[in-house]
């Protein structure tokens, strides 16, 4: 168990967002077909540089021809699937996308990428997040397990139908510490069958197979350790708690230095994801009782003896979980399928936060 206390690395999650273009992902199109999964030919060596990666959706006849264009200036790669298909009484193989007009592309900067697609294909973007309105970038070093999976192993490797916040009820966010996937977030989940890894990239979700012989890191077992080590039994200020709240509230625990933040942090992202996931599902009353009831429990267990200077040092930590939230209600208030009076509920309930809890950072 003390592994757990030092093996966490001073790094925030993984993007979680999902993207409005990716409903139909992963959906199999191609029923009566046995399908072998294969790396894409446009893998190429690493680059020495963090160049980020991005990615586009086109229509697949267009798919190589796209990237062969790309590739006269960036990198592109293309994840693609074997597929066996019966003609009479011969086998025929054939390689296609394992998702039809996916292109992932690398560059120094999105724009750059887009201003060539400008040029040479008018009318095709790189994909947007849903919340951000930003194009969505995956940071080489969680790209490159991918690609590494896919040239040594590629049939472990899965397109998911549901958004990554799917995952995250019933199952915790765990950190692979080790072998090709080291670095990489996510939940294990059962598929058919089998305990797989599911990420996200870039917006998409992924499931990886062959995970069992990998090492994990759990921020829920590190938070009660540390409870067992302060004999922490406290909970919430609140008297009456649903049972999504106990749930909540037993992420926390009294911090004592950086890591205990970041652990705090860890177990807070499946809520958070969870969020998303019912704002895009139409839940939003249920976004704003997580997301709000979040912003208390910080307001309570974590700053409520003011901004002190212990807190200073993991000042950042804390801003990127309120951040995280703030986009989430702000997604709430600028769309208009939201009813009036949820809108209305966030200003209030968001007022009420800042005037109790003044050194929380919500306020524009």
């Amino acid at each position: 168990m003390e592994l757990l206390i030092y093996t966490y690395s001073d790094k925030m999650s993984m993007p979680l967002y999902s993207t409005d273009d990716l409903s139909d992902l992963g959906k199999n199109d191609q029923a009566g077909t046995v399908c072998e999964a294969v790396p894409g030919k446009e893998v190429f060596p690493e680059f020495e540089d963090n160049s980020p990666w991005f990615y586009l959706f086109t229509y697949r006849s267009k798919a190589d021809k796209v990237s062969k264009k790309l590739q006269e200036r960036f990198q592109t790669f293309i994840h693609k699937t074997v597929v066996y298909n019966r003609h009479g009484k011969n086998i025929i193989k054939e390689e296609k996308p394992s998702v039809p007009g996916l292109i992932f592309v690398r560059g120094d900067c999105c724009d750059a990428i887009q201003k060539f697609l400008d040029t040479n294909f008018p009318g095709m973007y790189l994909v947007r997040d849903y919340y951000t309105k930003r194009t969505v970038s995956i940071p080489h070093r969680m790209m490159l397990p991918f690609m590494k999976i896919s040239q040594l192993s590629a049939d472990r490797i899965r397109f998911m139908p549901n958004s990554f916040g799917y995952y995250s009820s019933g199952h915790t966010l765990v950190t692979v510490t080790s072998g090709v996937l080291a670095g990489l977030e996510g939940y294990i989940v059962r598929i058919a069958r089998e305990k797989r890894l599911v990420i996200s990239v870039g917006n998409m979700t992924v499931a990886i197979s062959g995970v069992s012989k990998e090492t994990f890191e759990n921020a829920e077992e590190y938070i009660k350790l540390r409870k067992l080590q302060q004999n922490d039994a406290s909970s919430s200020n609140f008297i009456h708690l649903t049972s999504r709240q106990m749930e909540i509230d037993s992420c926390f625990f009294q911090p004592e230095n950086r890591i205990d933040i970041l652990a705090i942090s860890r177990s807070l992202d499946k809520w958070i994801t969870q969020a998303k996931f019912l704002v895009k599902d139409g839940k939003y009353s249920e976004a704003i009782d997580i997301t709000m009831f979040i912003l208390e429990e910080i307001g309570c267990r974590i700053l409520h003896k003011g901004k002190s200077s212990n807190m200073d040092k993991v000042q950042d930590i804390i801003e990127n979980i309120c951040n995280e939230i703030i986009l989430v209600l702000a997604t709430m208030e600028e769309s208009a399928k939201v009813p009036t009076e949820q809108k209305e509920r966030i200003v209030m309930e968001k007022q009420s936060l800042v005037i109790r809890f003044p050194f929380l950072p919500i306020s524009d």
